[in-house]
């Protein structure tokens, strides 16, 4: 028998009625709940090859995939909802678990079978999460967790070799091993003093190890020594400098934000690149060499992101208008955090985000709050879309209603506002474009035009007209509040 051409074609039958039907979505705007049904699809499809192995003690042919959940994993962490993040994550560790178990090689049958049980759980766990996410009807999402908890566990395991045990098995591994006194427990390292950081900030680094899951030990926190490893050390002055700005420059503690402990994750993936907060860690990566290199140097994109903390208690939407201004207040915040480090006035900041991390050119940054549209100019990455002015406004169902090209509107009057008002931007301007996010007076939808209003009414006699004339140079006219 071709136990390989059997699976795959029992694995086409089960999962390709969801792939079929959320495929044809990817046309469409990649919201939550697109992003939720095509890593659902990939899940659906990865749990019938497990699900045949349970039955029929050999790991088919077919290889698990992980496309669709590299592609949305994003889409998925930028929601309020972290835990299916998290929860899907531990999903996909868990198919890469339990491809090693089926191996049958260096671990006891007692240890394996119990192992696979913990590693379906979390796949089954994963697929109801994002199922739902998804709003693939109960009936459905039953029949497939069902299907994948009453197969019965393999008797004869045996697959070619698969390389080194995953790290989220080892982990498993080890809490078992503790478990029945077959290996001691860890001692605690001890502290080590180290360059201060703010009082009571609770900083911790992850190191992913170029995988795409999130570890649960840190490799440096704010009572150990630094680490050797340039991007743990990058992720964790970032960190320091963020919080630090927040507590002197605005009043504010981001780690009692972020519930008491910042997180960062570094050497995310391979080839990873991206940066992004998950709604408790921000994820890096360490660039794919050929576009971007790595991104834990870059301050101001590690304050953007770490910024994300502070607009998640906002209750603003993340789209349109809305969306739009939600990320220009990480690029001002992000810029303002680097301008506060540096020491430089608002005459003397470059207002890049992320120069230097095109591979290309060095001098090409992400996004420029001074001049949009003109951070970057590459043969790979093409021209930088951003607009500055409302006459460029890109209506668009794509990134959310263009949250990230029309961003660039805000940033930009911020730009003009403090170099009109002159000195520190992190005293004059900030402070304004601060106490409107965090006053009250913004609706869940705010456009630019309410935003603008509300700049206006926290400026004070002194920097009211200089708000006025920033709005003015891009084309918004102020809503006028009661």
């Amino acid at each position: 028998m071709d136990v390989g051409a059997v699976a795959i074609a029992v694995i086409g039958a089960i999962g390709g009625a969801v792939a079929t039907g959320v495929g044809a979505m990817l046309r469409a705007r990649t919201s939550r709940r697109t992003a939720a049904r095509l890593v659902y699809a990939e899940l659906e499809s990865n749990s019938a090859i497990v699900a045949f192995y349970r039955s029929m003690g050999v790991w088919p042919a077919a290889a698990t995939s992980r496309k669709a959940w590299d592609a949305n994993s994003e889409v998925l962490a930028r929601t309020r909802e972290t835990d299916l993040f998290q929860t899907v994550s531990r999903g996909y560790a868990a198919l890469e678990a339990v491809a090693y178990i089926a191996q049958g090689r260096s671990l006891s049958k007692p240890d394996a079978e119990e192992l696979l049980l913990v590693n379906v759980g979390l796949l089954n766990e994963a697929l109801r999460s994002v199922g739902t996410a998804g709003m693939i009807p109960a009936a459905q999402l039953h029949k497939v967790v069902a299907r994948l908890s009453a197969a019965a566990p393999s008797r004869n395991p045996a697959a070619p070799p698969l390389g080194n045990v995953p790290v989220s098995l080892l982990s498993q591994m080890v809490d078992l091993q503790r478990a029945v006194g077959r290996r001691p427990a860890l001692e605690a390292p001890a502290a080590v003093p180290v360059a201060p950081v703010p009082e009571s900030a609770a900083l911790r680094v992850y190191d992913a190890g170029n995988l795409r899951t999130i570890p649960t030990r840190p490799v440096r926190t704010e009572d150990g020594p630094p680490s050797a490893d340039p991007a743990v050390e990058d992720a964790f002055a970032a960190m320091t400098h963020t919080v630090r700005f927040y507590r002197e420059a605005l009043g504010r503690d981001l780690v009692a934000d972020a519930g008491g402990t910042l997180r960062a994750v570094v050497h995310f993936g391979k080839n990873y690149a991206n940066v992004y907060w998950d709604g408790r860690h921000i994820v890096i990566g360490d660039g794919d060499g050929v576009n971007f290199g790595p991104f834990a140097p870059h301050l101001d994109i590690m304050a953007h992101e770490l910024t994300h903390i502070l607009l998640e208690s906002s209750g603003l939407e993340f789209a349109g208008q809305t969306g739009s201004l939600i990320e220009s207040f990480a690029d001002v915040l992000g810029s303002l955090v680097k301008q506060f480090t540096l020491g430089q006035s608002a005459g003397e900041a470059d207002w890049l985000i992320g120069d230097g991390l095109v591979v290309s050119d060095s001098r090409m940054a992400l996004r420029s709050l001074k001049a949009p549209g003109t951070a970057f100019d590459d043969d790979r990455l093409g021209r930088d879309p951003q607009v500055a002015d409302m006459a460029d406004y890109v209506a668009t169902d794509d990134d959310n209603g263009g949250v990230h090209i029309n961003s660039g509107i805000p940033s930009h009057a911020f730009y003009l506002l403090a170099v009109a008002l002159g000195g520190a931007a992190w005293e004059r301007a900030g402070p304004i474009w601060y106490r409107a996010l965090t006053g009250g007076a913004l609706p869940a939808a705010a456009d630019f035009a309410t935003f603008a209003g509300v700049t206006l009414d926290e400026a004070g006699p002194d920097a009211v007209e200089a708000v006025r004339a920033a709005w003015k140079a891009v084309g918004v006219t102020p809503a006028v509040h009661g």
